[in-house]
């Protein structure tokens, strides 16, 4: 007998965090470039991820659901923003606090307060945003990096990455008035209704899947 086995390979989400232009920007270039240097990771950016006339609390509670690292793009006018207090909370709570990286863009650690102060603090700089992406490489435990492999690439993509964080920056408007963010008390009590009834429909799938799968696993005998 020998049995055939068919392996789809899932990219590891990665949910990208954003409010503001600003933090907006980043999470854009990190969108592009995160796989570049880790292939089997795929970013998740609300702003471009989710199609024109879809439901978009469902789609976002369901990719926080289903995401196991968040990026969360910290700026000095959305640190406070309870909007990202809460989407790093529902990633902390389905993984761990050490798969969830506050990325700070043009701010200080000082300012940085709990809850997001609780989580680890990531420099916009080579160093320690080798760091984060260790982090990252790590959290993916179907397809990990070597050390040695993740380092090569990582140096010669940061260069590319760097300039491009810096141009898209240039196009922001340094005399740009600071924007209302998504009324986030709204945004937040609609988010949470979502995530509860996706949260109990995920689990429905998972046990059906779980008895699909055992009824089926003689069919891949060959």
């Amino acid at each position: 007998t020998r049995r055939s086995k068919f392996l789809i390979e899932i990219p590891m989400t990665v949910f990208i965090s954003w409010s503001g232009e600003e933090s907006r920007a980043i999470a854009l270039v990190l969108r592009e470039e995160l796989p570049c240097v880790i292939n089997a990771v795929e970013p998740f950016v609300s702003s471009e991820d989710i199609e024109k006339g879809a439901a978009w609390f469902q789609n976002i509670a369901r990719e926080l659901e289903t995401s196991s690292f968040g990026i969360v793009c910290l700026t000095a006018t959305n640190h406070q923003s309870k909007w990202l207090h809460f989407e790093a909370g529902a990633i902390a709570a389905k993984v761990s606090q050490s798969h969830v990286a506050p990325l700070l863009i043009g701010v200080d650690e000082s300012v940085i307060k709990p809850p997001l102060s609780q989580f680890q603090l990531t420099k916009l700089e080579e160093a320690d945003f080798f760091k984060l992406l260790s982090s990252i490489n790590r959290a993916n435990k179907e397809k990990v990096l070597s050390e040695e492999v993740l380092k090569r690439s990582f140096t010669n993509w940061w260069p590319n990455f760097e300039q491009k964080v810096k141009a898209a920056m240039d196009l922001i408007p340094k005399n740009q008035a600071p924007k209302v963010q998504r009324q986030d008390r709204e945004l937040l009590e609609e988010l949470l209704s979502s995530v509860r009834s996706i949260s109990t429909e995920l689990q429905s799938r998972s046990i059906f899947g779980s008895a699909i799968s055992d009824q089926s696993e003689g069919e891949l005998v060959l």
